[in-house]
């Protein structure tokens, strides 16, 4: 779709039709024309411009597909996410994109797997909160003492509940050690979901109740068929 057709089917958008574009791209209240802006001044640097086409058509699909009317005070991820995968929107998306819904079902996990137990720390709060310097946060996490992901450009986020008392949850390094050879959010989806061979508790759980070598055996066998 070319930039000129896209900025028409914008002007066209109604008031309703707007807000939910204007939430889906996080773009100001004057968005018509910010948007209009946008798109000619990326006319010239072709991948900006192929991405912010496809965006706006994704939201322009959105603003017509979903019986969304609800909107959050402040842009939110989950809203996002939860208006996407609206049914409506997604029978829109399936013929050129099948796995539309998987993909956006599966940010929402990994959205609530990272910020469930409240915002997780960047590199330099958890060097304040442990009392050490940025380079050794970073060493530890690259020697499986810490977890973090990494968003982007964005850098490393490390989840909150790995930090108590001023210092690492005990047994967290060990259990990171067996999980060496899965990715952070392999492990991180392993701590934070109940397991049959911890009577369905989480990880998480047993580590904070202080039963460390349970969650270690747990981990060696993760990835394993689970015990009838």
């Amino acid at each position: 779709m070319s930039v000129d057709t896209l900025i028409e089917r914008v002007q066209k958008t109604s008031q309703i039709e707007q807000r939910l574009i204007d939430n889906l791209l996080d773009t100001s209240p004057q968005f018509k024309e910010a948007l209009a802006t946008l798109l000619r001044e990326s006319k010239h640097h072709q991948k900006l411009s192929q991405y912010w086409q496809a965006a706006i058509d994704v939201a322009l699909v959105a603003s017509h597909a979903s019986n969304v009317t609800a909107y959050p005070h402040t842009n939110s991820f989950e809203w996002t996410i939860s208006a996407l995968t609206a049914p409506e929107l997604l029978a829109e998306l399936a013929p050129t994109d099948p796995l539309a819904g998987a993909r956006l079902r599966g940010m929402k996990v990994k959205q609530e797997l990272l910020y469930s137990d409240g915002q997780p720390l960047r590199s330099e709060e958890v060097a304040q909160l442990l009392g050490i310097s940025r380079q050794a946060v970073d060493k530890r996490r690259s020697k499986g003492q810490l977890l973090a992901v990494l968003l982007g450009k964005r850098g490393y986020f490390y989840p909150l509940w790995q930090f108590k008392d001023g210092g690492v949850l005990p047994g967290l390094d060990s259990v990171l050690t067996v999980l060496a050879k899965f990715d952070a959010w392999t492990q991180l989806m392993f701590i934070k979901t109940g397991d049959l061979r911890l009577n369905n508790l989480t990880p998480l759980e047993c580590l904070v109740a202080g039963n460390i070598d349970a969650v270690v055996t747990a981990a060696a066998c993760y990835g394993e068929p689970n015990p009838a």
